[in-house]
């Protein structure tokens, strides 16, 4: 009975091949998925960013949907608006610890599933199957989402 039960696949519609359910591209996928879950729970406590965080939340999806489709990837100018000014980030430890808002938390861990993305978006770029879709134009946003969220996570933490 056994010997017929198999673990599940999927079908990648970057590379057009089935994939087992523990494939590295299911990784970047589920972390982008688990950013913009808590980019939507920042945009409803964080009123006064919520639209910020709302247009993370598409070029999230644009960028996966980029990813799957081949089409160009989306403009991540804002970010970059968002991260004019200084270039000061602090020690995530140090920021917590001194922080006044529960919010910060929450802003550096949204900063992690970027960092996760990150990582897994250059994995994938060496892998030949997938590399078309995981290219270096399309990776260009993530680390000015990342430090935005930085930038965020400092302005809140003295609130």
């Amino acid at each position: 009975m056994e010997d017929n039960l198999k673990f599940p696949t999927f079908e990648c519609a970057i590379s057009n091949t089935v994939e087992s359910y523990d494939s590295d591209v299911e990784m970047y996928f589920m972390n982008s998925n688990l950013l913009s879950v808590r980019l939507a729970e920042l945009a409803l406590s964080d009123r006064n960013f919520s639209g910020n965080y709302r247009k993370m939340m598409k070029f999230v999806s644009d960028l996966s949907g980029s990813v799957i489709s081949g089409k160009p990837a989306p403009s991540h100018q804002f970010l970059i608006d968002l991260c004019m000014g200084p270039e000061t980030e602090q020690d995530m430890g140090k920021l917590l610890s001194e922080s006044r808002s529960p919010g910060t938390a929450k802003i550096f861990e949204a900063m992690q599933y970027v960092r996760f993305m990150m990582f897994w978006f250059v994995r994938m770029s060496r892998v030949d199957r997938f590399s078309k879709g995981f290219s270096v134009d399309r990776f260009q946003g993530l680390p000015f989402l990342r430090l935005a969220l930085a930038y965020r996570a400092e302005k809140v933490s003295k609130a």
